[in-house]
């Protein structure tokens, strides 16, 4: 078997390590019978999104957490991207992974995203992940567990070509060929996402 299925691996990354969100999510996150394998990576400001993709961390997690304002003290000018903007580029790389980010800000309730814990507005920790966090966090890992159970349940399969399901797999494991993302190719998902954002916000 290429991976277990009742094991998620969750990784946290943050340019900041937030104690409240780490705190819960290592030791307070409840996700049931299914093992949780728990990482948290401290983003540092010589490190690019490129680096990033390339972190073994990375390639290994089911789950990633991130933070809204991941890059935002980068000293690389093409490294300044949202949170957002890296999920779009990490789920162009790795699909089957699940991203969720974190802000600040009032997140808008279509995007998966969550609102980062504040002390100051309010003081019970556990009912706020419980309440904002843990619905999204488990529908991420159902999602997960589905893209596994199918890739199960088709590897057995004779009508499935072999070439197409060894890529899937690969993907699964955080195989991939990181050269076939262009550089243009990562610009039109920024634009794109840039234009969907600002017509949101209108």
């Amino acid at each position: 078997e290429i991976y277990k299925m009742d094991t998620i691996t969750i990784l946290y990354i943050d340019n900041d390590i937030d104690s409240y969100t780490s705190q819960y999510l290592r030791e307070s996150l409840d996700i049931g019978n299914i093992e949780k394998i728990y990482s948290e990576h401290e983003f540092t400001s010589e490190e690019t999104y490129e680096s990033l993709i390339y972190y073994d961390e990375v390639k290994k997690a089911d789950l990633i957490i991130i933070d809204s304002k991941l890059f935002e003290n980068a000293t690389v000018k093409e490294a300044k991207l949202t949170g957002e903007e890296f999920k779009l580029i990490l789920k162009k790389v790795l699909p089957y992974k699940e991203v969720i980010v974190v802000t600040q800000n009032e997140p808008p309730k279509e995007y998966q995203v969550l609102p980062k814990y504040r002390s100051d507005k309010t003081s019970d920790r556990t009912h706020f992940f419980n309440e904002k966090w843990l619905p999204v966090i488990k529908n991420a890992i159902k999602s997960v567990l589905e893209y596994k159970n199918l890739v199960h349940k088709i590897e057995n399969n004779k009508n499935i070509d072999k070439h197409f399901l060894e890529n899937i797999i690969m993907t699964l494991e955080g195989s991939y060929e990181y050269d076939l993302l262009k550089s243009e190719d990562i610009t039109k998902l920024i634009t794109a996402f840039k234009e969907l954002e600002a017509k949101y916000y209108e």
